[in-house]
């Protein structure tokens, strides 16, 4: 019936097809002290990603490996208040195609998109510079993938990555760059200067959190704590316009349960089953299982759309969804304490500040 409808429409001269369907996740995080103040300096590449793939490097000056550690860049850039962390486009072609061509082009408004793959034309204004300074609110980062073939049964370059692993665990149509370079899926990565969608007052003596949305309105969120012996305790917020007054997880909770809910949201929100399961599996160990305190949600789409512009231009029709989760990393009591003990001399306290250890250093 389906094909005899096509039939119908194009000897009629009517136009119909099903469009290109293209996903994407990804995940803005943000450090953020008692105040609510987005912390510099958290541009660390504690999950690296395969050697293959591409950096900043070629656009700054006398560039070498040993310069470039972190996030393809210089480490602990202060003016870095905000992490692009691993957004994946996948492409979806209709049934009654087996390729097309794209065009795809995405921007980050305050920021430079710094790792990539496969293989795209990069603009990073100001980068030559980063050995000094980072990016400011008005630089533009951008990347191009002109003439991206769709479709094809070919695989990526081998890795053992887990970062890279699972997001190959979704079925999606493969892409192959005009230089050959093939993957399951378009990567990238980024660091900027700009504020969180949310600001977070932490309030531990009395007991809560209090989540400000300068973004518009929240659809869920979730509370999380996981401890140093891999503890874990979370509490589920559910929508709200601008304010949320969220109680500290104190009961000890199920990370199947934790996984579910947003893994529920997240298709929800947009993404299919094995795009969110690729998600969360991509970041279990920095979401589930790094001790801490944070705060995860789902970003309102204006807010993405605006800091992280995208255009994806085919012959067929295109329809895009996005599904970004915010996540804010809030400074505790706990790294407070570790904090004053590594000013005392205590090498053992360095280690226990954790993965934004450089950042919390500027703490007063």
């Amino acid at each position: 019936m389906r094909n005899l409808l096509v039939a119908f429409c194009s000897l009629s001269g009517l136009v119909w097809a099903d469009p290109l369907v293209v996903h994407e996740w990804g995940t803005f995080t943000s450090l953020q002290d008692e105040n609510g103040r987005c912390l510099g300096g958290i541009n660390v590449d504690d999950e690296p990603v395969p050697e293959f793939v591409h950096d900043l490097g070629n656009l700054i000056v006398d560039a070498t490996p040993q310069a470039l550690p972190s996030k393809g860049l210089q480490p602990h850039l202060a003016s870095v208040t905000l992490r692009l962390e691993t957004p994946v486009l996948y492409f979806h072609l209709p049934a009654s195609q087996k390729s097309a061509q794209v065009d795809v082009e995405v921007g980050f408004q305050g920021g430079w998109l710094s790792q990539f793959y496969p293989d795209a034309k990069a603009e990073a204004p100001g980068v030559e510079n980063s050995r000094k300074q980072g990016p400011s609110a008005t630089t533009l980062g951008r990347l191009q993938w002109l003439g991206l073939q769709v479709g094809g049964y070919h695989s990526g370059p081998p890795s053992q990555s887990t970062v890279w692993k699972a997001p190959r665990q979704a079925k999606s149509s493969p892409v192959t760059t005009a230089k050959g370079e093939k993957e399951q899926f378009l990567f990238y990565r980024g660091v900027g200067h700009v504020d969180s969608p949310i600001r977070v007052k932490s309030q531990f003596a009395a007991g809560y959190i209090k989540a400000n949305s300068e973004a518009g309105a929240i659809a869920r969120a979730w509370l999380v704590q996981v401890g140093s012996n891999g503890s874990l305790a979370f509490v589920n917020q559910g929508p709200f316009e601008k304010t949320a007054k969220i109680a500290l997880p104190t009961a000890k909770g199920k990370l199947s349960d934790l996984r579910a809910s947003m893994k529920a949201a997240l298709i929800q929100d947009g993404l299919y089953g094995d795009e969110a399961q690729a998600m969360l599996d991509a970041w279990q160990e920095s979401y589930f299982k790094a001790p801490g305190l944070r705060l995860f949600y789902i970003v309102p789409k204006p807010w993405t759309d605006q800091v992280l512009p995208l255009t994806v231009r085919s012959p067929l029709e295109v329809k895009t969804q996005r599904v970004m989760i915010g996540r804010v990393e809030l400074v505790t009591p706990k790294q407070r304490r570790d904090l004053q003990a590594c000013r005392q001399g205590e090498g053992a306290a360095y280690q226990r500040l954790g993965r934004f250890r450089q950042a919390l250093l500027r703490l007063p």
